[in-house]
C-alpha cells in the first residue's frame, strides 16, 4: 500500500513535535520508506506559510523564523517521494495516512 502524507503530517515529520511524532513515526515504521509520497500542493502550502511568517515579521527574530521554516520545507521536499499535482488518473492506490 502506498500513502500520500497531508501538509499536517509532513509538518510532523519536520518539527518532530511530540507526541504526535513518536505516534505517527509508529505508524510509519510499520512500513517501508518507499510507500510514503509528498504532493507538491503541500509544498506550496508550506511555502506561502514560510511567506506570511516573514511578511507578517516586525522583529528580525520572525524574519529569520520564517526562513527557516522555507529551508525546512526545501530540505524536507527534496528528500522525499514527491507527486506531481495534475489530473492524470493514478495506477498507485494511495492511502491518506
Amino acid at each position: 500500500m502506498k500513502f500520500l502524507l497531508d501538509t499536517e503530517h509532513i509538518s510532523i515529520l519536520q518539527s518532530l513535535s511530540q507526541p504526535a511524532f513518536g505516534l505517527l513515526e509508529h505508524r510509519m515504521n510499520q512500513h517501508p520508506g518507499t510507500n510514503f509520497f509528498y504532493c507538491t500542493a503541500s509544498l506550496h502550502e508550506q511555502v506561502i506559510g514560510a511567506h506570511s511568517w516573514i511578511n507578517r515579521a516586525t522583529k528580525p527574530a520572525g524574519v529569520i523564523r520564517g526562513y527557516s521554516k522555507l529551508r525546512q520545507a526545501l530540505d524536507s521536499f527534496c528528500s522525499a517521494q514527491l507527486l506531481q499535482f495534475d489530473h492524470r488518473p493514478r495506477r498507485v492506490n494511495l492511502s491518506c495516512f
